[in-house]
């Protein structure tokens, strides 16, 4: 889930490098990475955006077919190709 890894860094509290986050070159300095597992994977619908759920299969079907989507698609800046 590295889209929420920006969330998590903070400069300057107190965290220490080798003992709260690897003290490698290339490590962003401050970062403490923290667990987002929730439950085991088969079971986890939370922190796998491809989980089968029929909610959202509805709701993504009717965004495709959305006139916002279907404009958008057929759009000269848009290949499905």
């Amino acid at each position: 889930m590295s889209n929420i890894i920006g969330m998590y860094s903070q400069q300057n509290i107190g965290h220490k490098p080798g003992v709260d986050y690897p003290n490698v070159a290339g490590w962003p300095a401050g970062y403490v990475p923290i667990a987002v597992h929730t439950v085991a994977l088969p079971l986890d619908y939370v922190g796998q955006p491809f989980f089968p759920c029929k909610r959202r299969d509805i709701l993504w079907k009717m965004a495709l077919n959305s006139t916002e989507m279907q404009e958008f698609i057929n759009s000269k800046h848009v290949s499905l190709t």
